[in-house]
């Protein structure tokens, strides 16, 4: 029998029951959207610090290239830094990628953790990114923010993993002036089932961490020149590039790979381990007169473009990347892996008499998708920088390079087919299977 009501004792109308429950999901999916613009907001605002503390620190090493010596004197103040707050040196990107894989919460204390240790590295010439760096302070953030949020709105059952993802698509939009690109590639890298929620929540993170970062005119230097880069590429120079990006991004990530996992004798330690790589990246850089090449890799991308960059540097900036990162310093791989993609496709444009510049976008994008399984945010973003015009050859990079280094990627929480992770949750999505359950039964 039906639900009667209090005075009349007839049963309360089926369509008055069906309204009740969908108000409650407008206001539910409500508290979502807003809790997601104020971690956008909050993790934009971080990303914009970390932007303007590493634009410092890059201009203070560009003056005085002597600060390369005191690389090891970074490792042990970050790591000092790290016990104060009482995180894991062991934290890393794939660590914040799991989290929002699997659900959980990340440490507040991340956050001014991973913005002052990526600061303490540029300063001293470090060759790291802060895109990565940027994943990580957003996480931190996003998980903060989210989990004082729950408490006070109605927010549903708990999905720390939701959090995380907001705020890495807020403060990874900051940084990339990119923000459709920036909640594709979190869904991507985090490998998560597309639902209204984990789309919806991630897409106005990203648009509310971008306008934080258009309010302060905060831009990556690489965009505005970008977007003077937009030659027509042909199918063979796309294939040649694509191609030196494949093996390159698997020397990378496996040498990568190694370094961090070698433990030889006492540099297995933390200390002894950061000192002596740091030492090792000093002397590279000195007798290599390159300090050009620390850093976050802007100066070589801005290079590329304009197709005027010696056929060794991709190597070289290779090389000090795995040393700084094998050596255990704090910092992203994102910002250095495009930087090495884009030398990489202006040396193979120049050698093959095709467009450098173009070469250089082509393999920006080739390398990114190869390096972290996000082909379709990667070759959006690079529509989004470059121009709707080459759209085409982006998508063919990306989608070519991602299947042909077997998922190896960055991530050990991401060394999965994304893209058919993501079709697979598109086909569940769409089944008319799904679609025979009573609407009244349906999460």
């Amino acid at each position: 029998m039906g639900a009667r009501g209090p005075a009349s004792g007839s049963p309360l109308p089926r369509g008055a029951a069906r309204a009740g429950r969908a108000a409650r999901r407008l206001r539910r999916v409500a508290a979502w959207l807003c809790a997601s613009a104020a971690i956008g907001v909050v993790c934009g605002a971080g990303a914009v610090a970390l932007s303007l503390l590493a634009r410092l620190a890059a201009l203070a090493f560009c003056a005085h290239a002597w600060l390369v010596w005191l690389l090891p004197l970074a490792a042990v103040a970050s790591l000092r830094l790290y016990r104060a707050l009482r995180v894991s040196w062991a934290t890393t990107t794939n660590t914040v990628l799991l989290r929002a894989s699997v659900g959980g919460a990340v440490s507040g204390a991340l956050a001014p953790a991973i913005l002052l240790g990526t600061t303490l590295t540029l300063l001293c010439g470090g060759s790291v990114g802060k895109e990565a760096a940027a994943l990580q302070l957003g996480g931190s953030l996003g998980s903060a923010v989210g989990g004082r949020l729950l408490d006070r709105w109605d927010l549903g059952a708990e999905d720390g993993g939701t959090f995380i993802r907001a705020g890495m698509a807020g403060a990874f939009a900051s940084l990339m002036s990119a923000p459709v690109a920036a909640a594709l590639f979190v869904l991507e890298v985090t490998v998560v089932r597309l639902t209204p929620r984990s789309v919806l929540t991630a897409l106005v993170a990203a648009l509310c961490g971008y306008a934080v970062a258009a309010l302060t005119g905060v831009r990556p230097p690489w965009v505005a020149i970008a977007s003077t880069v937009s030659p027509m590429l042909s199918l063979g120079a796309t294939l040649e590039v694509t191609a030196a990006c494949v093996a390159m991004a698997l020397a990378f990530c496996l040498l990568l790979d190694l370094a961090r996992r070698a433990s030889l004798g006492p540099l297995a330690r933390p200390v002894p381990r950061a000192v002596a790589g740091g030492l090792l990246v000093a002397a590279v850089m000195t007798a290599l007169d390159v300090p050009w090449l620390g850093g976050t890799g802007e100066l070589l991308m801005s290079a590329a473009f304009g197709g005027g960059v010696p056929a060794s540097a991709f190597a070289l900036k290779a090389l000090l990347t795995l040393l700084v990162l094998g050596a255990g310093y704090k910092g992203g791989e994102i910002m250095p892996v495009m930087s090495i993609g884009a030398a990489l496709g202006c040396t193979v444009g120049t050698l093959v008499g095709v467009h450098p510049g173009g070469c250089a976008a082509i393999g920006l994008v080739a390398m990114l998708s190869a390096c972290t399984n996000a082909p379709l945010a990667s070759a959006l973003l690079g529509m989004e920088a470059f121009g709707a015009a080459m759209g085409p050859q982006f998508l063919l990079a990306a989608l070519l390079a991602h299947l042909l280094t077997l998922y190896m990627g960055l991530y050990p929480a991401n060394r999965m087919p994304s893209l058919r992770a993501l079709l697979r949750s598109y086909r569940r999505r769409v089944d008319p299977r799904n679609a025979c359950a009573r609407p009244d039964d349906r999460s």
